[in-house]
């Protein structure tokens, strides 16, 4: 049968999953999938010159690696992002949203939903042995019995400020990734021996899913960009440069954890594997006045991730594409890459395209790239950003 790759970047077939006996060999066997929770584009060297992290890791791999130069998450910040992850579906624009018991009264804060179509169920219909590691806890019931909880952290009520709030989120976040790349690393053990497997890793503080992330904003500041209302997240505070320095130490120090992390999960992994890596969200570090995760500012590297497609045989190995790839593309692709058709419902690109001698002028136009954050909405081209 036609696998979705065959029907071309656009194929959004809906028909069942075939079996594992069924695949041909047209496919990988094997696919990871990596999340780098709160790493920013310019803090690997191999996406930004002069990185102030040290990320030898990350560097390595992007050698290896198709690299995707302007890729901003699909909407923000954590939970909403996953959303997309898993279900190949855009969260924005949030008209599915609506007001649950336990979550923030933020557009984009809910589960995924019955309707929509999940990563895992389709890997695994299809007979390929499937791990989802994350402590992420609306990732739950008889849709994720593929989740492995690596087991860690609350959903507690944070406090705002920097040493309350943002500084905490930052060893929190930290601690997550160490706990489930551990996990991670168990996983990719036990199903080397597998005819096909799909693995992935994905660090999530539960605190993310009960909580919307709080982001400072010099007094004054708010007024001069015209922000309007955004669902109580904004907190003004009169931080001092040596706040910044502070908060940009802190940050510095978990994205190399990550890398650190990430090297050793990469160890583990078989040569047969297609390994996808991309960042969950961004954060200010001061940027024209602004501090914190998911925060509206009108800068570009405050958004921009990690986004990485490695292939098992080294193709695109070292070469860029700036065509706006984003966080629903990844389910189609992977699905793709594994042989499987791509539910309908996913509107997410196949990227597996650009490993076909296609180039980024061959994918359906995506002229902008569009992200959000409760009521605000982040719309980027090559020449404006703006915030709205």
């Amino acid at each position: 049968g036609a696998t979705a790759a065959g029907a071309g970047v656009l194929g959004a077939l809906a028909a069942a999953a075939p079996s594992s006996a069924q695949l041909g060999d047209d496919r990988e066997r094997n696919a990871l999938l990596v999340v780098l929770p709160l790493v920013r584009a310019d803090h690997v060297d191999a996406f930004e010159g002069g990185a102030p992290a040290k990320t030898p890791n990350l560097n390595d791999l992007t050698k290896k690696s198709l690299r995707f130069d302007r890729a901003i998450p699909e909407s923000m910040p954590a939970l909403s992002a996953r959303r997309s992850l898993v279900t190949g579906m855009r969260a924005f624009p949030f008209r599915d949203w609506r007001r649950l018991e336990g979550f923030p009264p933020v557009p984009g804060f809910n589960p995924v939903w019955d309707h929509q179509p999940l990563l895992m169920e389709v890997t695994r219909a299809a007979g390929i042995e499937t791990i989802y590691v994350t402590d992420n806890p609306v990732f739950d019931g008889p849709r994720f019995a593929d989740v492995r909880r690596p087991g860690g952290g609350d959903s507690q009520a944070l406090p705002n400020g920097i040493d309350g709030e943002l500084l905490p989120s930052f060893k929190r976040l930290t601690a997550a990734a160490e706990r489930t790349f551990a996990e991670g690393i168990r996983a990719l053990r036990e199903v080397k021996r597998a005819d096909s497997f799909f693995v992935a890793v994905d660090p999530f503080d539960p605190a993310d899913a009960y909580a919307a992330p709080p982001f400072y904003v010099r007094p004054g500041r708010v007024e001069d960009d015209g922000l309007g209302p955004t669902d109580g997240r904004l907190v003004e505070l009169q931080f001092s440069d040596r706040d910044v320095d502070r908060v940009r130490e802190a940050y510095v120090a978990h994205v190399e954890a990550v890398d650190k992390q990430l090297g050793a999960l990469m160890d583990e992994v078989p040569e047969d594997t297609v390994v996808y890596v991309l960042g969950d969200h961004g954060v200010a570090l001061g940027e024209h006045g602004y501090l914190g995760r998911a925060a509206p500012t009108s800068h570009r590297i405050s958004y921009e991730i990690p986004y990485l497609i490695s292939h098992p045989r080294g193709e695109k190995s070292g070469d860029d594409v700036d065509w706006y790839a984003s966080t629903h593309d990844v389910a189609p692709t992977l699905l793709s890459f594994l042989g499987l058709n791509i539910p309908g419902k996913m509107d997410g690109e196949d990227l597996t395209a650009l490993f076909d001698d296609v180039d980024d002028d061959d994918l359906p136009d995506r002229p902008k790239s569009i992200t959000a954050v409760g009521t605000q909405i982040i719309i980027r081209d090559r020449r404006w950003l703006v915030v709205a």
